[in-house]
């Protein structure tokens, strides 16, 4: 009868041992998986840390790029100011210019219409129309000079204001 139980024993311990031995199987292939698996998401968050480093300084070089682009802005800005400036200057220097020519045309045709009258005059009144056309020549060559500034200077602001357009269009599509 011992050796009836020692077999028995003998059997449970065998199958004890055999149980143990699929249970370490069991461990050691769930071991293996958490091993790949860990490794495979250390590689992922790799990957992904690289990315957002990657992103982190593609917006670095855009926001330096933007900085600069609104620094030109400034600039441009400033400049269009200055040049606005020196339009309105020429306009009220224009401005005073026509006044007085209007005022000069009006002296003119009031002496005009006295030198008329005065038939014991005829040599003074050709002196003066000829100094009139003269003065009137004389002016409408410094409106001309005048205008062509004016033009020059609207031109530059109409570039510098193409220029800060296109100059934004680079800096929110780029």
């Amino acid at each position: 009868m011992q050796k009836k139980q020692e077999k028995q024993f003998e059997k449970l311990l065998n199958s004890k041992i055999e149980t143990q031995k699929e249970m370490q199987m069991k461990i050691d292939s769930l071991k293996a998986e958490m091993h790949t698996s860990s490794t495979e998401m250390l590689n992922m968050q790799n990957a992904f840390n690289q990315q957002v480093n990657m992103l982190e300084e593609e917006v670095q070089k855009l926001n330096s790029s933007l900085e600069r682009v609104l620094e030109d802005n400034r600039k441009l800005e400033l400049s269009v100011s200055q040049y606005e400036n020196k339009l309105k200057k020429c306009n009220s220097i224009i401005k005073r210019q026509e006044e007085e020519l209007n005022t000069v045309k009006e002296d003119d045709k009031k002496t005009e219409s006295q030198i008329e009258t005065d038939v014991m005059k005829p040599k003074v009144s050709s002196i003066a129309s000829q100094t009139s056309v003269e003065f009137r020549n004389e002016e409408s060559e410094k409106r001309k000079e005048l205008n062509c500034a004016g033009n020059l200077i609207c031109g530059r602001i109409t570039k510098l204001c193409l220029l800060l357009h296109v100059t934004s269009y680079k800096a929110v599509y780029t």
